[in-house]
């Protein structure tokens, strides 16, 4: 997002004035640092969000006390921080990661009586926005992943073989995308694509 800092980013602090921010994917915190020197007001605060924080942000957020680090996932640290000014989101682009985050801060919004704060969404072109990235491979439905770690268990007490441990693996994933895909195209939240014709 650090690309889009200067022409999307910035303007916004300024027009805004914006007093609390979340940035899901900090990562080593170079947006952060770019906010923290580019912000006019000196009572902000900055939820920086990232599952395994980096040294670099963790030094950042040492030596800034403005800057706050949660070291969880971005629906879960959304959850926890409250309402904010401005979101910045680029943790994980697939679908299901990012309409949690979205809903998250849409209720923390409303609980709090005030307007959904303003969203910026990075990764949402090309390859991003037409398929499911998955940066943190996590199977959302419980009962999904009580069976693929089941089948796992079992071909791994019959078979030791790392070989086959990997085509299960793969062929886990690719029954995931189907059970994803599927449930799009049933929901109608994706058009119904017909391969047999």
């Amino acid at each position: 997002m650090h690309r889009c800092f200067a022409t999307v980013i910035e303007p916004l602090l300024a027009g805004l004035g914006s007093r609390t921010f979340a940035e899901v994917g900090a990562g080593h915190g170079r947006v952060t640092a770019r906010i923290l020197r580019a912000a006019t007001r000196g009572d902000i605060t900055i939820h920086a969000i990232e599952p395994y924080p980096t040294p670099e942000l963790l030094r950042l957020a040492r030596e800034d006390p403005r800057v706050e680090v949660h070291a969880a996932r971005g629906a879960d640290a959304l959850g926890a921080i409250g309402a904010v000014d401005l979101v910045l989101l680029d943790g994980d682009p697939n679908w299901s990661t990012t309409h949690a985050e979205l809903a998250v801060v849409a209720a923390r919004s409303r609980e709090a009586g005030r307007p959904t704060p303003v969203i910026v969404v990075h990764n949402v072109h090309w390859p991003f926005g037409r398929r499911d990235g998955y940066h943190a491979a996590h199977v959302p439905e419980a009962a999904l992943r009580r069976e693929y770690r089941r089948r796992i268990g079992r071909l791994l007490r019959v078979r030791r073989d790392p070989g086959a441990l990997w085509i299960y693996v793969v062929k886990c994933a690719m029954h995931y995308h189907a059970y994803t895909m599927a449930r799009r195209m049933d929901s109608g939240r994706t058009l119904v694509y017909n391969t047999f014709l």
